[in-house]
């Protein structure tokens, strides 16, 4: 029974991480879409550090 509980809350997990994976996914793909066609020397990439 126990188990069961667990497996419940792990998909309900499942399947918020799905839906804010696929919301970040279309938040790139329209920051992508905002710079196409935008010359390559106008845009700066950013490390991992943010600078």
């Amino acid at each position: 029974m126990e188990r069961d509980g667990e497996l419940v809350l792990a998909l309900a997990d499942n399947e918020r991480l799905t839906k804010r994976v696929e919301a970040l996914e279309a938040m790139l793909k329209d920051a992508r879409r905002h710079f196409e066609g935008m010359p390559r020397g106008r845009v700066v990439p950013f490390g991992k550090d943010g600078k």
